[in-house]
């Protein structure tokens, strides 16, 4: 049984076409999503859950809300790395043998989950389970690698200069470290640093504070939408080069 002495439920909210398609799906058992019928008026009411077997055997209620926090923001940001306009998914309450247990404010921890109490070989087949959903197959690579566990976690933060920034230098450092050539185009990313640090064009979002304007800046402009494109084409560009893969359902199976 996947889920050994483990009364943990999270109840979610988010875009309901989206949670009923992955109730719908062999779904992961790291991050397992189903729905909840209504047995009186015999039909689905979008009542949507999660369970998860990094909660098997786990009584303390902390650590239980802080795993619930981990995965949504891992799965957020591997949903936002593919598609930066996902409507992200939240807990909205947690239930312990169907009661609401008392809420615990995200610690926002910082750590990989690892490896959960599993025989190798069922975490193998956790491989095949979620190669159908990019999203998961992200998810479950981010519980035991450095390099797509920061990626998933910046692409959880609001689209922003600061926070693209942040992913660029995260990038461009893995790269390096791995010795992999992004092969970036140097005029659009001096396009992209040059709004980016600019306090004068990206205002309050810019990485620097207001400066005084000695000059013109000739520099061409990129906008907030453009540079997205940007970060995501740099950060899928490392992820397909570091594992070796032709896209990102391939690098999934790695």
């Amino acid at each position: 049984m996947a889920y050994r002495n483990n009364d943990w439920e999270f109840l979610l909210r988010g875009n309901p076409n989206d949670l009923w398609s992955l109730s719908k799906s062999q779904s992961s058992h790291y991050f397992h999503i189903y729905d909840v019928p209504d047995h009186l008026l015999d039909c689905e009411v979008n009542d949507y859950r999660m369970k998860t077997i990094y909660c098997n055997n786990e009584t303390d209620l902390e650590v239980v809300w802080q795993i619930g926090y981990e995965l949504i923001s891992l799965f957020n940001g591997a949903a936002r790395f593919l598609d930066v306009n996902f409507r992200k998914m939240e807990i909205e309450r947690l239930w312990h043998k169907e009661q609401d247990a008392e809420y615990r404010a995200n610690k926002k921890l910082i750590g990989m989950l690892g490896k959960p109490s599993l025989p190798l070989h069922r975490i193998e087949e956790e491989m095949n389970r979620t190669k159908g959903d990019d999203r998961l197959a992200f998810l479950k690579l981010a519980t035991e690698n450095e390099d797509i566990y920061l990626l998933l976690k910046l692409f959880d933060l609001e689209p922003s200069w600061i926070n693209n920034y942040k992913i660029l230098e995260t990038v461009e450092s893995l790269a390096k470290r791995e010795e992999i050539d992004l092969d970036v185009c140097k005029s659009t990313r001096k396009s992209f640093t040059n709004v980016a640090n600019n306090f004068s064009i990206s205002g309050f979002d810019s990485r620097h504070g207001f400066k005084q304007i000695v000059k013109e800046n000739k520099t061409p402009v990129m906008n907030l939408d453009d540079s997205n494109v940007f970060i995501r084409d740099i950060a899928k560009s490392y992820v397909i080069k570091k594992y070796n893969k032709s896209s990102q359902k391939d690098a999934s199976g790695a």
